[in-house]
């Protein structure tokens, strides 16, 4: 657990090392949110009044970075997963998406015709609909 804990550091610590390389040669110009955080870690002269206020620092910024990087891939992975249940338990459905992959995309290459795929782009958003991945919010606020 150490090992992977330090492993995933160092790549936090690479990506932010980076963000900063690039702040340092294209002044001004933020990419990304990465760069945002950065500007808040070493104030400009109209932000640091506001980053005294936030805090932030490195171990923030990996700390945000992580949690962007986890959320996005649990969200996508139960969609996919979802999207398969809904699939193999509807039989005709799935013969369906197979023989429209068979045909639009083929055995012999990768999937690139995304639009394309319109029974599975059905299947996909019909199971979002009945598993939607994140909470919906309340409609009071």
């Amino acid at each position: 657990m150490k090992k992977v804990s330090k492993l995933l550091d160092e790549f936090l610590e690479k990506i932010i090392d980076e963000h900063v390389q690039y702040t340092n040669n294209h002044q001004g110009h933020h990419r990304d949110f990465a760069h945002v955080m950065l500007s808040l870690m070493e104030p400009q002269d109209a932000a640091k009044e506001l980053s005294n206020i936030i805090g932030i620092d490195r171990t923030n910024i990996k700390a945000i970075i992580l949690d962007m990087l986890v959320g996005a891939m649990d969200t996508s992975a139960t969609a996919i997963e979802w999207g398969f249940s809904e699939i193999l338990r509807h039989t005709r459905v799935m013969k369906r998406v197979q023989e429209e992959l068979r045909e639009v995309v083929g055995m012999d290459r990768l999937v690139e015709d995304l639009i394309r795929l319109e029974d599975l782009d059905m299947v996909m958003k019909e199971s979002m609909r009945l598993h939607p991945v994140a909470p919906l919010l309340d409609p009071t606020t």
